[in-house]
């Protein structure tokens, strides 16, 4: 977790090894190392005491209580786990906040990242709720995923399709059909871009449109290229 404070960045030459936990240190180990720190690195405990009255500096780490309210000594956790998409957005947000109002200073040795600031796997892992919850949001952008035209005739299976007009919603792309969730626990039918840089960089594909949006599925027996599916008989 990384977090901000109010004061002078701090840049200063390597003691020649790693850091141990609670020195505010941390060792650039790159490809080859510089030999100097890249910025701080505090253990829990050691953050704790920077609150403006042990130490006059007051450095800030976000919580899932920044989220929930619960400000307590057990809402005070950094655990993130089964947030809901908003809160997975709404926690991002808060890291861009802090990052534009306060200087950053460095990270926090735990959870989030080893004693030599690199991240975990349960941070990756958070990243990953993060990107996923911003591509559901995606998806309720009407102009970025428009909805499909569809046909449905006695004696013919239905049909579904895009082009540049699909939704109502004039553009320079056509797409391609995908099928989406509905909060309701239906399925839609949405036009996604399939070239072009991603709307969203899911996994840093480029030149697929946002075809690599986590939340879409594609139709059965379709052509996953195929600007028109056939559907079951209903």
């Amino acid at each position: 977790m990384t977090f901000w404070a109010g004061g002078e960045e701090t840049w200063e030459k390597s003691p020649g090894g790693p850091p141990r936990a609670g020195r505010g240190q941390q060792w650039a180990d790159g490809e080859g190392g510089d030999g100097y720190l890249r910025d701080l690195l505090f253990a829990p405990e050691e953050l704790a005491k920077y609150n403006g009255r042990k130490k006059k500096e007051l450095y800030l780490a976000i919580s899932r209580a920044f989220l929930t309210g619960d400000f307590s000594e057990g809402g005070l956790t950094d655990e993130v786990s089964g947030l809901t998409d908003e809160d997975y957005r709404a926690l991002d947000e808060q890291a861009d906040f802090y990052d534009s109002k306060y200087k950053y200073v460095g990270k926090v040795m735990g959870r989030y990242f080893d004693e030599r600031g690199k991240m975990t796997a349960y941070g990756k892992q958070v990243e990953r709720w993060i990107r996923k919850a911003k591509a559901a949001e995606e998806l309720e952008d009407a102009r970025a995923f428009p909805p499909c035209h569809s046909e449905w005739k006695q004696g013919h299976p239905p049909r579904v399709w895009c082009d540049q007009r699909s939704g109502g919603i004039v553009r320079d792309w056509a797409g391609v059909p995908r099928m989406v969730d509905t909060p309701g626990g239906d399925t839609r039918c949405v036009c996604v871009r399939d070239t072009g840089t991603p709307t969203h960089r899911y996994a840093g594909v480029d030149d697929r449109g946002d075809l690599e949006n986590p939340h879409l599925k594609e139709y059965e027996d379709c052509e996953s290229a195929s600007p028109s599916c056939l559907l079951p008989p209903v």
